[in-house]
């Protein structure tokens, strides 16, 4: 078992914290300031959704936090609410999770249950549309309608080059949830599927099996919180649970706890399992809320209009090579850091940590290295037979290498050493290409020169060109003619 696969059998049994990955970085998005502020709003509404004191005394609720619009309700193990925020032009579902500190067996059912069930032509866990599909789900889609129509239609103006401007608003429709609650909110964005809606969840199992062509995944925002030590990257545990099949959906963004003002975008439905369970450091709405809004108040304080949200700078901590912006996470214990990827020629551990995206084992060197993108090593690197070598030649005994290949007439030891790929063995130089010595090659006799002539007293001849009618030789083969008299002259 290779090293990494020991490490990897090692994390799922629980012995150690983490492990990085190796798996390619995906680009990065770009947020406005509104647009993250919405969706750092749809974290307090998935945080309030836990409180069982919203489901009264709705106007002291609203004053509490902020809000314009309040309805919700509960049905053990579920509770929900509809809410608009002051100043925010969305109306957001937010679905409560399981309770970290006191879960209900119904609460588990939902969470493991092993059926599916079909929502707009995909299917589902059955235990997550059950929490949507509860006794109060007609309440909750016609609290969603009043609050919609409510804050659709707002006459907005604005000046943009000295000019007035005005345009009814279009209300954003969100759902939202933590935990469980998330993967709630994910049916609920497949049964409002013609509303075009966003759904952002926070530490979310897995929900919606892959087979979903009416999911919008660049609608869908899925946040994972980290906790980053020097002894290894933990995570939330929760989106890494069964999932009985399903697969997670959306663009992932990973919350870190070294740099918590710049968050990792990991892809579009990244699938990556991460190992190693930080539990109630990361899983908590709590700290999913607030890690939301260190980012917002930063972006805020520096008046920024946009958001770019890409990976770690080199230097940070991390646990997968997707976390950071080079695409490289590198080390093979921690602490693992990211780092710029390797060059050719240069040590790796895995394909991605090179620039070609090739890392090749060298066995006669007991190392791997950074080969070109057909995964051959380039002249001056270490290699162990002339297939390694991106000109086909490894030479050297000990510590080989390639070389390139040498023209005619220069010193060879075997075939692969040559241009033309012919070595002649008995006097260890390169011929053509049809195994014959141009003129001035080294020869053993006229069947090895181009010319058919081997002149010299010592041995090797060398390869002459044949003599015209009226020259001196001292054998027919000397002669174009081939014929050498008897006064040494070519007839």
């Amino acid at each position: 078992m290779s090293i990494r696969g020991l490490w990897g059998s090692l994390l799922q049994a629980g012995l150690i914290l983490s492990l990085p990955r190796w798996i390619q970085a995906k680009g990065k998005i770009r947020l406005s300031s509104t647009e993250w502020n919405e969706l750092y709003e749809a974290s307090r509404m998935a945080e309030i959704s836990y409180f069982p004191w919203i489901l009264s005394d709705y106007d002291e609720q609203k004053e509490r936090y902020n809000l314009e619009f309040l309805e919700a309700w509960e049905k053990t193990p579920d509770q929900a609410m509809v809410a608009k925020v002051k100043g925010v032009h969305a109306c957001y579902g937010a679905f409560r999770g399981t309770d970290d500190f006191d879960p209900t067996f119904e609460d588990w059912i939902q969470n493991f249950s092993l059926d599916d069930h079909e929502v707009n032509g995909c299917t589902v866990r059955k235990g997550f549309y059950d929490g949507y599909n509860t006794a109060y789900r007609a309440k909750f889609e016609a609290a969603m309608e009043r609050c919609m129509a409510k804050c659709s239609g707002k006459r907005v103006c604005y000046r943009k080059r000295g000019r007035r401007y005005c345009r009814r608003q279009k209300c954003k429709m969100i759902f939202t949830g933590h935990s469980q609650g998330g993967s709630i909110a994910a049916v609920a964005g497949l049964v409002y599927k013609d509303k075009n809606p966003l759904v952002a969840t926070f530490g979310a199992p897995k929900a919606v099996y892959e087979t979903c062509s009416a999911l919008e995944p660049t609608r869908h925002y899925r946040f994972i919180n980290a906790h980053n030590l020097e002894a290894g990257s933990l995570y939330d545990l929760a989106p890494n649970l069964f999932g009985n099949g399903a697969e997670h959906f959306g663009r992932a963004i990973v919350m870190g706890s070294q740099n918590q003002l710049a968050p990792a975008y990991i892809g579009l439905n990244n699938r990556q399992q991460r190992y190693g369970n930080c539990a109630v450091t990361c899983h908590l709405i709590r700290h999913y809320e607030e890690r939301m809004r260190k980012v917002r108040d930063y972006n805020k304080r520096r008046r920024r209009k946009y958001i770019y949200i890409t990976g770690w700078k080199n230097g940070s901590l991390c646990g997968y090579d997707d976390e950071c912006e080079s695409g490289r996470c590198a080390g093979l214990v921690p602490p693992y850091r990211c780092q710029a990827k390797a060059k050719l020629l240069e040590q790796c551990y895995g394909d991605s940590d090179c620039e070609s995206g090739k890392c090749v084992f060298v066995s006669n060197r007991n190392l791997k290295i950074c080969a070109q993108k057909d995964g051959k090593i380039p002249n001056g690197g270490p290699c162990m037979v002339d297939r390694d070598c991106s000109t086909g030649r490894c030479e050297g005994y000990l510590e080989r290498t390639c070389k390139r290949k040498v023209g005619v007439k220069s010193s060879c030891n075997e075939n692969s050493d040559c241009q033309s790929d012919v070595c002649l063995q008995s006097v260890m130089k390169c011929a053509q290409e049809d195994g014959k010595m141009p003129n001035g090659g080294p020869c053993r006799d006229g069947s090895q020169c181009s010319s058919g002539r081997c002149e010299g007293f010592s041995y090797p001849g060398t390869c002459e060109g044949r003599l015209k009618k009226g020259r001196r030789c001292n054998e027919d083969s000397d002669c174009l003619s081939n014929d050498c008299n008897w006064y040494f002259k070519c007839d």
